[in-house]
């Protein structure tokens, strides 16, 4: 499964990520279990430190209910030099897509 994970980081100035992902889910009767996922894509910044990069991240996604899943993922920025970032957090599954 193919999806989007747009992201917005802010620190003083925004960094906008735009990944394109391959999702790989795992059923267990007949539902998701668990989800992993890796990406590529490009991230841009704003402010003082403007620059493009291009960007690799995998995670996890675990379902907790039908309108809410948790994640976790890292990020790292490969062209300026090694930038890590991790994040975790708890998304909205929005019905129909």
């Amino acid at each position: 499964m193919i999806s989007v994970r747009p992201a917005v980081l802010i620190n003083g100035d925004a960094t906008f990520l735009l990944p394109i992902t391959l999702d790989f889910p795992f059923e267990r009767a007949g539902r998701v279990s668990f989800a992993l996922y890796m990406d590529v894509g490009a991230s841009f910044s704003t402010g003082d430190r403007k620059n493009a990069d291009l960007i690799v991240s995998g995670g996890v996604d675990i379902p907790l209910s039908p309108p809410f899943t948790l994640t976790a993922g890292a990020n790292a920025g490969v062209i300026n030099g090694i930038e890590l970032g991790v994040l975790v957090g708890i998304g909205y599954n929005f019905v129909g897509f």
